[in-house]
């Protein structure tokens, strides 16, 4: 019985000598899902002359971030740009939260046809927004023809859904983010 123990003890300390990164990253993502720390325990175990620090901070938010229902995490200002016959939403986005880091944002765009008919664009974008500031954004949105929306102004904002006809419109449909 004794020996069983010894030979299980030092088994299962070896793997942990051999395999001590591989334990402290599960750790980490079991101990640290949806806060900052583990964000930055990544990026640290992570680092790597390869690839820039925002491409290994976007792969770790992705790990570590959680979805969040709070309507002050992202807000603000932004419109189509049109560059070599692709369209761009891009603008500046704010965090009203004391206590939480916007990481990750779905964004909807809507364009009203002359009819009333919707044409909806969904676009994806990793974003780092600080509690209390602000942050620049340019996503690409995919089916969205640059000459669909050219001189098209944008909806009334209380303009209920069936009363929208030529004009667009952008939101945001899904955020994540980690609390500090």
């Amino acid at each position: 019985m004794r020996l069983t123990f010894l030979f299980f003890t030092v088994c299962l300390a070896i793997y942990f000598i051999f395999n001590l990164e591989s334990v402290q990253l599960r750790l980490n993502e079991k101990l640290n899902r949806g806060k900052l720390a583990g964000i930055e325990s990544c990026v640290i175990s992570s680092g790597s002359e390869l690839v820039s620090k925002q491409t290994i901070r976007n792969h770790c938010s992705s790990q570590f971030h959680i979805q969040f229902y709070f309507d002050r995490m992202a807000e603000g200002k932004a419109g189509p740009i049109e560059r070599d016959n692709v369209v761009f939403l891009e603008g500046d986005l704010n965090n009203f939260t004391s206590d939480k880091v916007t990481t990750w944002l779905e964004f909807e765009f809507r364009v009203y046809d002359e009819d009333g008919e919707e044409n909806e664009s969904n676009a994806e974008a990793f974003v780092w927004i600080e509690p209390n500031s602000s942050s620049e954004f340019s996503v690409r949105l995919p089916n969205v023809n640059p000459e669909t929306i050219k001189d098209l102004p944008f909806c009334a904002r209380d303009a209920e859904q069936g009363q929208r006809f030529s004009c667009m419109g952008w939101g945001i449909s899904s955020q994540k983010g980690v609390n500090l």
